[in-house]
This record gives C-alpha cells, sequence and structure tokens, in this order.
C-alpha cells in the first residue's frame, strides 16, 4: 500500500493528478505492508493528538488576551481539529484488535471514545459563550487537556500492545 509520496519535496496526494505545466525534479514514495497499516494508524493519531495538545496549551492563553467572540472563534477552530485522531482510528479494521473475555469489542471502545468526545465538547461550548473568557481558558485547561492526554496515554498502550503482537508474528 502506498504510504506516502513527495513530489520535489511537497507532500502529494496519490488521489490527485499533478499538474503536467511544470517539470519535476525528485519523486518519493513509501510503501507500507498491509500488517503494518493497524500501528501505523494508531501512531498517526498519536502523532494527532500530541500535536494538538500543544495547540490547545497555547489556546489557553491565548483565549484570555482576547475578546469573547475572538476567543469562541478560536475555540470552533479547535473543536472541528478535535476528532482528527478518532477519525484516523475510525480507520482501523476491526480485525487489528481481538478483546479478550470481558473487554470491549472495537466498535464498543469507538462509540465510547465519540461520546466523551461529544460530551467535551458540549461542555467546553458552553463555557464558549460565558462574559469572561476566564471560563473558556479554564475548560480548554480542565476539560479538553486531560482528555487528550488520557487519549494519548490510551494510544501509547495501543501502540505497544500492537508492537508487541506484531514482533511475535
Amino acid at each position: 500500500m502506498l504510504y506516502w509520496l513527495t513530489v520535489d519535496g511537497q507532500p502529494a496526494d496519490p488521489g490527485e493528478l499533478p499538474g503536467f505545466d511544470k517539470p519535476y525534479c525528485r519523486i518519493e514514495a513509501a510503501s507500507l505492508d498491509l500488517h503494518q497499516l493497524p500501528l501505523q494508524l494508531v501512531q498517526m493519531a498519536m502523532h494527532q493528538t500530541a500535536q494538538f495538545i500543544l495547540e490547545v496549551q497555547s489556546a489557553v492563553s491565548t483565549v484570555l488576551i482576547n475578546d469573547t467572540e475572538t476567543a469562541r472563534e478560536l475555540w470552533w477552530r479547535l473543536a472541528r481539529k478535535l476528532k482528527s485522531p478518532l477519525l484516523t482510528l475510525s480507520l482501523l479494521p476491526d480485525s487489528s484488535y481481538d478483546p479478550a473475555s470481558g473487554r470491549a469489542s472495537l466498535g464498543e471502545l469507538r462509540k465510547w471514545q465519540l461520546h466523551q468526545l461529544v460530551c467535551l465538547i458540549k461542555d467546553v461550548d458552553g463555557a464558549c459563550w460565558a462574559e469572561d473568557t476566564r471560563a473558556l481558558s479554564n475548560s480548554l485547561e480542565q476539560r479538553v487537556l486531560p482528555w487528550l492526554e488520557m487519549l494519548g496515554d490510551s494510544l501509547e498502550l495501543w501502540s505497544e500492545s500492537i508492537a508487541a503482537v506484531a514482533a511475535t508474528q
């Protein structure tokens, strides 16, 4: 499976036809074995989560120095991206997770994660309508960051588990 593609050092979408109006100097690509896909998807979700933690940490102070309307717009931009790691995880094949007896299935885990995200967004969205931007800043710091950190911890454990199973095969 094609994993990444660059044209002259710029990421390229394999599904799009490049314009033929300019010459290319260098095309690079890498493939991925399908058995590596689950681990790669989890690692991608880990990367997205880590990047988003940095964005939210920055937003905690940024909303404090702006008016409520600007702070709300910042939150709404963040909220749109908040689902990215979960969308990446939704690409995992069901066969990549084998629940032991008494554990939740992959579908149940996805449903639970999405429910948590919906509750989180609802809570923070309510705080963004307060007259004081400190309410939004506090929600970002006390609700969004802990949720992202717990998601990151879960993804790290999942990555280690997938890697350990792959090493035994």
